[in-house]
């Protein structure tokens, strides 16, 4: 019997012996192995508990670029590791292999001696390319700090899985690691509709569901969206996790942050299209979970994106920067029900196949089983 103890920043519970929370489908799974024994979960403590007031960061004008600059931060790198070293000390020898979401820190101080997978959709360097809000800049040296960290703590790995293709040749190119220990094995949905109500598409009604409403390409989808309703006069958009509506525009709901998932999930449920044009995505499971409930998607043809969605098949890609094509991709899917009805169907049976938890779950346990007999 092999035991995993997993290493996470998201704060998941375990409610009736089932951790619940952002990516808690991965350790379920695990726990859920004949072969597979879970012994236990670490959670590392999160930018406001720990590295703040000990690091020295720059306070910032701006809430969100201090937020990121403080856990972005080579020092609390090495202080979420040093803080993870005094936890692990006390499994060393009770466990096989450790299994981390994400390199916000190594596996302790002592990770080389570890066998460890690292789980993860972005890099460092994919943010400083794509989205630099993520990475402050702070000169040269801090940057390279990180990157040398990071490198490190992948080069150390039995194997890294990655959620997308995108993320993989991220690691592969930007981080010199060895194409044949890194494979992307996505990530499973929450929601996958049983039966689809085949009214729903011709409701008119867009969905967005975002909370980084200017990276997720909100703003682009308002411009968009006043072409829309020039043509479709009674469309409506309903957008999730703006509490404050950025704009007042025709035929938008601002629905706010919604944390309970049976409401998202029925929103999904009776929308005829998802439409978010995030300007960077390191992995949309945002797009799977629509996908999932049988929601044709209009997105950007960039990034990890084309690897979710077909273009025609189960949804339209636009260029990046085209807000009129993302209007008339958005007009054709509200104005022909019956290709939105085709792909959604489509999408929904391609999620069922390839982003279930089980089959996600059993890519994860395969490469896990063939790193741990390499080694």
């Amino acid at each position: 019997m092999l035991r995993a103890l997993g290493l996470s920043e998201y704060n998941l519970k375990d409610v009736d012996g089932r951790l619940v929370g952002k990516s808690s489908g991965f350790f379920n799974h695990i726990a859920d192995q004949p072969d597979v024994t879970m012994i236990d979960h670490i959670v590392t403590p999160t930018w406001q508990e720990k590295m703040i007031l000990h690091y020295g960061v720059q306070i910032r004008p701006n809430l969100h670029h201090w937020r990121m600059a403080s856990l972005m931060n080579p020092a609390a790198f090495r202080s979420r590791s040093r803080w993870l070293e005094e936890k692990l000390a006390a499994y060393d020898g009770n466990y096989d292999f450790i299994i981390q979401l994400h390199t916000l820190q190594a596996p302790g101080t002592r990770f080389r001696e570890r066998p460890y997978v690292i789980i993860t959709d972005n890099t460092y360097q994919m943010s400083r390319r794509y989205w630099p809000e993520w990475t402050p800049a702070r000169g040269p040296n801090v940057h390279n700090q990180w990157i040398k960290q990071e490198k490190e703590v992948y080069n150390n790995a039995l194997a890294l899985l990655t959620y997308s293709d995108f993320a993989r040749r991220s690691i592969i190119d930007d981080y010199d690691v060895s194409p044949d220990r890194v494979h992307t094995v996505g990530v499973g949905s929450r929601f996958i509709a049983q039966e689809i109500d085949p009214k729903k598409y011709q409701s008119k009604t867009a969905l967005f569901v975002g909370y980084d409403f200017k990276r997720k390409g909100g703003l682009e989808l308002l411009e968009a969206w006043k072409l829309v309703r020039q043509q479709i006069p009674d469309a409506k958009l309903q957008i999730v996790g703006v509490n404050t509506p950025v704009e007042d525009v025709d035929g938008v709901d601002w629905l706010g942050r919604i944390s309970d998932h049976k409401q998202v999930q029925q929103l999904f449920k009776d929308a005829a299209l998802f439409a978010m044009p995030s300007l960077f995505e390191p992995f949309g499971l945002v797009f799977i979970e629509a996908m999932g409930m049988g929601v044709p998607c209009v997105a950007l043809n960039f990034g990890s994106t084309p690897e979710i969605i077909e273009h025609e098949k189960t949804g339209l890609l636009v260029e990046p920067k085209n807000v009129p094509a993302l209007a008339e991709a958005i007009v054709y899917m509200l104005t022909h029900p019956e290709e939105a009805q085709r792909m959604g169907q489509i999408g929904q049976n391609y999620v069922s196949e390839t982003y279930s938890w089980e089959a996600v779950g059993g890519r994860v346990m395969d490469k896990i089983h063939a790193a741990l007999e390499r080694e």
